[in-house]
């Protein structure tokens, strides 16, 4: 299965671009990874849009889906989130997991924080989802470039405590992209790029779908459908925009997902799922 194909379907971006960059097939590089990395993982996720005053419906499902598959792994998961996600994350979800806020701090502070966040939890993992990381000058900036900063708390400094991590983004300025940044820089790819690196990188043309991929291959590698539904998937954006989340390209307070209908990632989810199941049935 060409996964990471699947994920650069309906690339209105052009993050196909960047691709070139990393591994060919990344997202089952990235699956191995996590596996071989112990059972206890730090899950951080939220972007907050501007236009809507509030988190965006992209990021969040996807973590959240990830989060379920791994503790039925066995993981113990904890997430990590800013006051913005926090107000829209579903009770279900509060009430399953450690949730833990992370303070709008100055950046030595925040690297404090997070050296004893590291201690009290002893992750083996972190993944990142969705959620802006800074550019050389130290800004937080969303696709268009505008600064965030004001409204980002400092969660990047999770990754600078040297644990092993995952990033997953969809235009550059997202936690993981310092993987590569350099690179693109130097051939010229202009994005808004975040200088932040993790271990292992997945891109996708939405970030929710970049997660979707890598429990795709996490299925196959365990023999474990660990896929969510695409009912689950909408029920989490719908209660989101409900508690006040928005579309991240549009800011509209509707369940779409990155100007997309939710029918799109419906279909990327029902390929990801009926590939992954026969491959993983073939293998038994």
């Amino acid at each position: 299965m060409n996964t990471e194909r699947e994920l650069q379907s309906y690339d209105l971006r052009g993050i196909s671009r960047i691709t070139p960059f990393l591994p060919r097939h990344y997202c089952s590089e990235a699956a191995s990874f996590l596996l071989s990395n112990g059972n206890k993982v730090i899950i951080t996720t939220g972007f907050y849009i501007v236009r809507g005053q509030a988190s965006e419906t992209d990021g969040p499902p996807g973590a959240i889906a990830l989060a379920y598959a791994l503790d039925n792994l066995g993981w113990d998961v904890t997430f990590v989130i800013d006051d913005y996600l926090s107000h829209c994350l579903p009770i279900s979800v509060t009430n399953s997991f450690r949730t833990i806020n992370f303070p709008m701090l100055t950046r030595k502070k925040s690297y404090a924080f997070s050296a004893r966040l590291i201690e009290s939890l002893n992750p083996s993992l972190l993944i990142s989802i969705e959620r802006s990381g800074p550019n050389s000058e130290g800004t937080y900036t969303n696709m268009r470039g505008v600064d965030i900063s004001a409204y980002t708390p400092k969660i990047d400094t999770l990754f600078e405590q040297g644990i092993p991590s995952i990033g997953i983004g969809d235009g550059g300025n997202e936690i993981g992209m310092g993987l590569i940044s350099q690179g693109a820089k130097q051939e010229g790819i202009n994005l808004p790029w975040c200088d932040t690196p993790t271990d292992q990188l997945i891109v996708a043309s939405v970030s929710n779908w970049g997660a979707y991929g890598l429990l795709a291959e996490l299925s196959m590698s365990t023999g474990t459908p660990l896929l969510p539904t695409p009912q689950s998937q909408l029920e989490i954006v719908e209660d989101m925009v409900t508690s006040g989340a928005v579309d991240g390209v549009t800011g509209y307070s509707i369940p779409t997902v990155d100007s997309m209908s939710f029918l799109v990632s419906k279909l990327i989810l029902e390929r990801l799922s009926n590939t992954s199941l026969y491959l993983t049935n073939q293998h038994q």
